[in-house]
């Protein structure tokens, strides 16, 4: 990371939701000219249920193929998954849920 530039670390949370997560982070990254950005996303998704065609694992793959800069985290203990990126987090930091 180059210290000139100004640089955030982004935490985002997202549950089934993957489509507004792709939004959610093309529009991140083309409002974010200047500024080096350290994304995580922390997922999780439901199983598919009788009667209810969507996969919402195989959406967030893909998702996180359009993305290869940003790390991806499938939560199983979010108290501990959510302070992962916080410790070493020398820059801004800002926590985002997307809906």
């Amino acid at each position: 990371m180059d210290d000139s530039e100004p640089s955030v670390r982004v935490i985002v949370f997202s549950k089934d939701r993957a489509f507004q997560l792709g939004q959610y982070l093309r529009t991140l990254f083309a409002s974010s000219r200047g500024a080096t950005l350290d994304v995580h996303v922390l997922f999780r998704t439901d199983p598919p249920a009788n009667g209810r065609a969507r996969d919402f694992a195989a959406s967030y793959a893909r998702v996180q193929a359009a993305f290869p800069a940003v790390n991806f985290v499938r939560e199983d203990n979010f108290a501990v998954q959510v302070e992962l990126p916080v410790p070493s987090c020398r820059s801004s930091c800002c926590l985002s849920p997307v809906a």
